[in-house]
């Protein structure tokens, strides 16, 4: 969350203590590497700047069914979240793609190419 909020000062974004135990407590089978993933795609998707359960749900933490999960292929799953994702990053830059390509991480090409293959069209400027 500190990296986050590091990056992005005008979004800031805090853990509720509940919910930072429960990360905690969480076994994390992909090391820390899916906690930093899954903190990531938290702070980029809340509506608010309190992180609580719910901004982690599909994360496995709350013990309950994963039914809506494996209803889908794990790829089409994976694919809706990294378009939700890449849609959050652009509407939060404006659509543009620079600012978006640099918050994410990565370049301007990679940035078009995960665009065309998960089927989001460019904004008209």
């Amino acid at each position: 969350v500190e990296e986050f909020n590091r990056a992005h000062p005008e979004e800031r974004r805090r853990l509720d203590p509940r919910t930072e135990q429960t990360l905690l407590a969480y076994g994390w089978p992909g090391n820390v590497r899916e906690l930093k993933h899954a903190v990531e795609r938290a702070c980029v998707l809340s509506p608010g700047p309190l992180l609580g359960a719910d901004a982690f749900l599909g994360e496995g933490l709350d013990g309950g069914s994963d039914t809506d999960a494996v209803s889908q292929s794990l790829s089409d799953y994976l694919m809706a979240c990294e378009r939700d994702y890449l849609q959050v990053a652009l509407d939060r830059n404006e659509w543009h793609m620079t600012h978006t390509a640099l918050a994410l991480g990565i370049t301007r090409k990679t940035l078009w190419e995960k665009m065309r293959r998960l089927g989001i069209q460019p904004r008209d400027e």
